[in-house]
Order: C-alpha cells, then structure tokens, then sequence
C-alpha cells in the first residue's frame, strides 16, 4: 500500500506510532481547493464551498480519498499546505467502542480506488451507483461509510440515499458535531 507512513502501519491506526491511544474525539476536516475540479464539484453542490473531506487520525496524519493520489490514502496533515483556499475541522464524539470500529473501517478501505463512477454520476444519472459499495469511494462517502460502521450515523438515513456529496456530508456531521 503506497504512502503509508512507516511509523504508522496497517491495523494499527489508533496508534500515534507509539502504542494505542484511548480515542474519544473523531475529526474532519473539509477543505476547499483551486481548480476545475472544485469549480465543477461545487456547481454539482449548488455551491458550497468545500468540495473534499477527509479525517485527522491520531497519529496527525490524514487519511482520505482522491483521485490524485489514486485512492484511499494516509498522508501527512501537511500534504496541501498553501494549496487550500479554506478548511473546517469538525469534531465529533464517541464512544471508544465507536472509534475502534471507525478506524478498524477505514484501516480495511486503504489501497482501494477512487470512485470516479460516482462523481460523473453528479452530472450523468446513468453513471450513478450505491456509495455503500465498499469497491471504490471518494472522500465523503468513505468517511460516511465509516460513521455507519460504527452506528454514528443511523443505517437508515444512509439507505435513503443513493449518493452522497460532501454538502450532504457536512449537514449531517453538523448534527452529530461536538458543541464547542
């Protein structure tokens, strides 16, 4: 699996590379790029302005989907540092039950590809596909599948939808967000 830290390893993403963490606090963070892509993301999104999300794990690392890096990927929290134009952490709570089965989820997701189906399928219906596949995800999708592995988000209000933008990502982390 490419870019995986050394001092972080598969199976071990609670560590900080240093023995297990007690993990209460999930964090997101969205962020905004420049480009075509984020101009075309955020015409698909009726305008919201971060079109990528992706989560701080433990160790201060990142992990998330793109389709630059080919896919499920950890890298450092630094990776686009002077090349985001916005970013938001979101802090959500759980229990350590929850967290372990959160990171367990997206340990098991690593190495797998962009879902590059489901973005044309924003523009063309025909492309769509159901975003709980565990084949291919982008970042929203991946982060939500997670949330659901570990009960955070109800099984149900992620049946009911066929797709998932990181718009609708962001409504429901607000309603689950740690209240500062």
């Amino acid at each position: 699996m490419k870019n995986i830290p050394r001092d972080l390893i598969p199976g071990d993403l609670l560590s900080g590379g240093g023995g297990v963490h007690e993990v209460q606090e999930l964090t997101v963070r969205f962020v905004s790029h420049r480009g075509i892509f984020t101009a075309l993301c955020q015409f698909a999104e009726y305008g919201f302005w971060a079109t990528h999300c992706e989560v701080r794990l433990p160790s201060g690392h990142h992990l998330g989907s793109w389709y630059s890096k080919g896919g499920v990927r950890i890298v450092p929290h630094d990776y686009d540092a002077g090349e985001f134009t916005r970013e938001l952490y979101v802090t959500i709570e759980v229990t350590d039950e929850q967290a372990r089965i959160f990171y367990a989820f997206l340990d098991n997701q690593v190495g797998k590809p962009y879902d590059w189906r489901s973005i044309v399928g924003f523009y063309l219906p025909n492309f769509r596909r159901d975003w709980q596949r565990r084949d291919a995800w982008f970042c929203d999708e991946l982060i939500a599948g997670a949330l659901v592995a570990c009960g955070k988000f109800p099984q149900r209000v992620a049946n009911e939808r066929n797709r998932i933008t990181v718009f609708d990502f962001s409504l429901l982390t607000g309603m689950i967000a740690k209240e500062e």
